[in-house]
């Protein structure tokens, strides 16, 4: 389909180099949304807005590998540790 365009081959090369980055940070950011949803799911704490966080973390994915990475580091740790748990931590430290 897309020879029978009548584009040279010079231009459909173009076309695949300017996509493919838009392409691979839609893919992390939706991967990291679908990570951040399965996360979420398993907290304990209560949230009022678990969909924004989602949306959230997977928008910062587009934006920032790393700082996706953290979001999800920082969900993780959420996950990990019960609220009573992390009530104990903090009473420890003070």
């Amino acid at each position: 389909m897309i020879e029978g365009m009548g584009l040279p081959q010079s231009e459909l090369n173009h076309a695949a180099g300017v996509l493919r980055p838009f392409a691979t940070r839609i893919g992390r950011g939706t991967a990291y949304a679908l990570i951040s949803l399965l996360l979420v799911l398993t907290i304990e704490y209560e949230m009022h807005s678990r969909t924004v966080l989602v949306f959230a973390i997977g928008v910062i994915g587009l934006i920032s590998a790393r700082l996706g990475l953290a979001a999800l580091f920082v969900l993780l740790l959420l996950a990990i540790l019960s609220p009573s748990v992390l009530a104990q931590i903090v009473s420890a430290l003070s």
